[in-house]
This record gives structure tokens, C-alpha cells and sequence, in this order.
């Protein structure tokens, strides 16, 4: 066992503690194989063995609930993850005092939240998180009821909002602001407000990643900078043009745009495109000036693809010898592979796909290679070490006639 843990035989979070590295990667190359995904060599990026992560999402169950798996209400709060054994909806969460996947920094926010849990009566979803500043948040994902009671009962927010704690609640992501009324009547007055963009992340290159506790990230920064690092290697070393679908917050484009590369970025949730446009500032004029951002639902829909081809102002040709790099949510690429495969005549020749799901990578590499493409390499990235989730980076190229 490669990474120490006194949870492993209880806890859910990671499965593979018992095996090797070697173990883990001939696990991995299985699995992929059975997918029919055997290219000749596959390679793995191990980043670490443990404290990678800067975010997790924790389960919280409050001292009294009931719960059907222990049969009458527990005395005791919970906070961690779910046990392996027991049918997944009355699976009980496995307290955790601690857990060696995460930074210290990330160790040491757990333990303090830990002194001081919020006054909830059902069960809820908690993410804490570190910002590279050192900064703590809490994104607490609970029923409107409990919002009204958090904010009702106030003592437990002031608290944590006046040792400099952003907290978020709800599924909408608002924000908690305290907003002191006049001072002869000694009260206060706590409201949600809508989520502000602040750097809760960053890039190999230290580049600033603005968003919310709440927002999409990668688990780490160190973890999402061997990722980009991967996918930076599998670019030209020349400046080109990369067409990015799925950009997000800008975890590979700010990068991108430092090595000269022109982008044309494609991404869906609003929010993740007003984070983007946030980090350029940090940049050079001469680099934001490469970026071109489009906002749509390309995956499900066909219009806003089509819309954006006729903004592109890229010859037929420059577009064949544009790089597509594309990293969808677990569902693929949907419709917009549909549509680009459908649609185009000369389809750019190389690909960067980078997944979090090889069952809907695999799905999608059919459709390419019915149209006459070739996986070139793939590369597991071991973001989440000894859990059963990982990352896939693969270059795909058209095969010469």
C-alpha cells in the first residue's frame, strides 16, 4: 500500500488502496481494452500518491436523523464519505477526522470546519475548499428550508463569515453577505447575494483561475497542471490554432494563449464564460488578443455550433490544420460530434480529447474512426489516486490516404 490510511477497509473514497502502481495501471489497461481502447503503448502520468486534492465534497448527517441502515436516529453528527458496504441509498457516511488525499492546507480547513459544524437538521452536501491564497470557502448544497434556518439562526454564519470564510448555499450558489443594520438597534442582518468571481484556482503557470467555491475545477492544481501539461505535449510546438470545446474557466486556454496559440473557445455555462473573460485581464493585450470566446450549448444542441462556424473567419484550409481540443462533461461530445461529422467536409485533422469517462470517450473514438481517423496515443493522467477514477488525454489523428 503505496499511501497510509486507517479508513481503507471502510471507506468508499478510494477503492484501489491495497494494489501497487503497477497493480493500478494494469487495471487500468484492462479496462480500457475491454472498451477496445489498446493502442500499443499506453502511458500513465502518476502526479502523486496522495494530497492532491484542494477541493472535496463532503456528506454531512446531523446528530438525530433518522436513518432506516442503523435501524433509530444517531447520536452523533457525521461529516466524510460513504462507506463501501450496504446498498447505495441507505449506505451511512464513514466520519472522517481527516484524509490523506488532501493538501495540508485543504487538511487543515477540514479540521477547523470540523470544531464547528453548521446547525443542520438533514443531511447535506458540503465542499470545502483552499484558494492558492490560502483563502477558505464552503459551498453548503441543502433543501430551502435549511437555507431559511441557516440564515434564521445567523450565529453559525456570522461566525464563520467573520474569520473570513466564503460560504455559498444552495444549489443557485448564492452567496452569504452580512449586511450590519444601524448601529442603535444592534442587529444584523444576513442576506444571499449572487456568486462573485474570485481566483479559487490556477494554472501550471501560476495564472490566476477565477469562479466560485462552487464552480467546476479540477481536483488540484497540482493535479490539473501535469493534466495541461499532458495536453500541451501533444500540441505543435509552433503556434497553431486550437479550436477548444468545453473551455470552462480557462484551465487550458490561459495556458494556451501564453505559448503563442491562437484559440477559438466554446463553452456552455454561463458563469464558467464570465470566469474566463475575468482571468484574461491578468494577461498581456498581445495574448487576450488570440482568444475569440463563444457561449452555447454545443453538445446538445446543433444551432449554436453552426452559428459559431459562420463567426470564425477561418479558411477551409485553415480550419483542416486547426487543432480540436475537446473536453465534454461524462455524457461525450453529443450532438456537436453528430453535427461537425455530418457538416463538414474537411474536418480538422487533429484531436486532443481529454476525459473523465472512458465509456463515452470510446463511444465517441467509433464515430471518428468511421470517418477515418486513428487513435495515435493515450495517456492516463492519475488525478485521483487509488480511487477508481481517472483522466484520459488521446491525440486522434486522420489517417493519410
Amino acid at each position: 500500500m503505496s499511501l497510509s490510511c486507517s479508513y481503507s477497509h471502510l471507506c468508499s473514497g478510494c477503492d484501489l488502496l491495497s494494489l501497487s502502481r503497477t497493480q493500478v495501471e494494469a487495471m487500468r489497461s484492462k479496462a480500457l481494452a475491454d472498451l477496445g481502447l489498446a493502442p500499443s503503448h499506453i502511458k500513465t502520468v502518476w502526479i502523486g500518491d496522495g494530497g492532491l486534492r484542494n477541493h472535496l465534497e463532503f456528506t454531512y448527517e446531523p446528530a438525530h436523523e433518522q436513518n432506516p441502515a442503523r435501524l433509530g436516529l444517531q447520536t452523533s453528527a457525521r461529516l466524510g464519505l460513504y462507506e463501501k458496504s450496504g446498498l447505495a441509498r441507505w449506505r451511512k457516511t464513514l466520519d472522517l477526522a481527516g484524509c490523506p488525499q488532501l493538501t495540508p492546507e485543504l487538511e487543515a480547513w477540514l479540521q477547523a470546519f470540523r470544531r464547528d459544524l453548521p446547525p443542520l437538521t438533514k443531511k447535506a452536501g458540503i465542499r470545502l475548499r483552499v484558494s492558492p491564497e490560502g483563502r477558505r470557502g464552503i459551498w453548503i448544497d441543502t433543501a430551502n428550508e435549511e437555507i431559511r434556518d441557516l440564515l434564521n439562526e445567523e450565529n453559525w454564519l456570522v461566525r464563520q463569515l467573520a474569520q473570513g470564510t466564503v460560504v455559498e448555499i444552495g444549489q443557485r450558489r448564492k452567496r452569504v453577505v452580512d449586511e450590519k443594520s444601524e448601529a442603535s438597534t444592534g442587529t444584523r442582518r444576513l442576506r444571499l447575494a449572487d456568486p462573485v468571481l474570485e481566483p479559487w484556482f490556477q494554472t501550471l503557470d501560476g495564472q490566476k483561475i477565477y469562479g466560485t467555491v462552487a464552480s467546476f475545477t479540477q481536483p488540484g492544481w497540482k493535479a490539473a497542471a501535469a493534466l495541461t501539461e499532458t495536453v500541451l505535449q501533444k500540441l505543435p510546438d509552433v503556434a497553431s490554432t486550437v479550436l477548444e470545446f468545453g473551455a470552462g474557466s480557462g484551465g487550458f486556454t490561459l495556458p494556451l494563449l501564453k505559448r503563442k496559440h491562437r484559440v477559438f473557445a466554446f463553452e456552455f455555462d454561463r458563469l464558467a464564460v464570465a470566469a474566463l473573460k475575468t482571468g484574461l485581464e491578468q494577461l498581456p493585450l498581445e495574448e487576450r488578443d488570440r482568444l475569440q470566446v463563444f457561449e452555447g450549448d454545443f453538445i446538445q444542441s446543433d444551432r449554436a455550433w453552426k452559428a459559431a462556424r459562420e463567426n470564425l473567419g477561418l479558411a477551409p484550409t485553415e480550419f483542416s490544420t486547426a487543432t480540436v481540443l475537446v473536453d465534454p462533461p461524462r455524457s461525450g461530445l453529443g450532438k456537436f460530434l453528430e453535427t461537425l461529422l455530418g457538416d463538414e467536409a474537411n474536418l480538422p485533422k487533429h484531436w486532443i480529447y481529454v476525459s473523465c469517462y472512458p465509456e463515452s470517450f470510446a463511444r465517441d473514438l467509433k464515430h471518428l474512426t468511421e470517418r477515418g481517423f486513428l487513435l495515435e496515443d493515450l495517456t492516463v493522467v492519475e488525478q485521483f489516486p487509488y480511487t477508481n477514477h481517472f483522466e484520459l488525454v488521446a491525440s486522434i489523428i486522420k489517417k493519410p490516404n
